[in-house]
C-alpha cells in the first residue's frame, strides 16, 4: 500500500485530530464547529474523488459515504453554531 495515497484521508484525520485537541484545551464550541468541517471536507472529497482515490475514506458505497459524512459534518455544525449563539 503507497501511503502518499492515503493523502485525502491523512488530511481529513489531521483536520479532525485538532478539533478535537481544541476540545480537549476547554473550546468545545470552536472543536466542534471543526469538527464538523472535517467531516463535510471528507463528504467533499469522496464525492469527488474516484473510489480508487479516495483510500481509507472509501468504505462502502459513495453515495453512502458521502451522505453519512455529510449529514453528520451538518449536525456537528449546526450545533455548535447554536451552541455559540446560546
Amino acid at each position: 500500500m503507497d501511503v502518499r495515497r492515503e493523502w485525502p484521508f491523512a488530511t481529513v484525520f489531521a483536520v479532525a485530530l485538532a478539533a478535537v485537541a481544541l476540545i480537549a484545551l476547554g473550546n468545545l464550541q470552536h472543536g466542534v464547529l471543526i469538527l464538523g468541517c472535517a467531516l463535510l471536507l471528507g463528504s467533499g472529497l469522496r464525492f469527488a474523488l474516484p473510489t480508487p482515490r479516495a483510500g481509507l475514506l472509501a468504505i462502502r458505497g459513495r453515495g453512502v459515504d458521502v451522505v453519512t459524512m455529510g449529514l453528520l459534518g451538518l449536525v456537528m455544525l449546526i450545533l455548535s453554531v447554536v451552541h455559540l449563539t446560546n
